[in-house]
């Protein structure tokens, strides 16, 4: 089984700290076992995770030109309330 990977841009450096998120959260947001891929495009998709301080992040991602199975990672923000709602209804995490 091959692996997604991932690598920041600067600018989704940029846009994830005015999110107000560490590059960690992200990270482990985009480990974590219970997330969610929802592809927008045959290149683009958000990643929907929860970090390994708890935080629910929305993190977005673009298909790399490196080489298959690597993504962008061009932004992320916290999700909101109804997205944690939904977040939580699907994966069957309990709060």
């Amino acid at each position: 089984m091959v692996k997604d990977q991932y690598s920041f841009t600067s600018e989704g450096l940029e846009r994830i700290a005015l999110a107000g998120l560490a590059p960690a959260d992200v990270w482990s947001a985009l480990r974590s076992q219970q997330r969610l891929v929802r592809h927008l495009s045959d290149s683009a998709a958000a990643v929907l995770g929860i970090a390994a301080s708890g935080q629910h992040i929305v993190i977005a991602v673009t298909e790399s030109t490196v080489g298959d199975n690597d993504w962008d990672i061009v932004g992320g923000r916290p999700m909101d309330r109804d997205e944690i709602t939904a977040f939580t209804k699907i994966t069957g995490r309990k709060p």
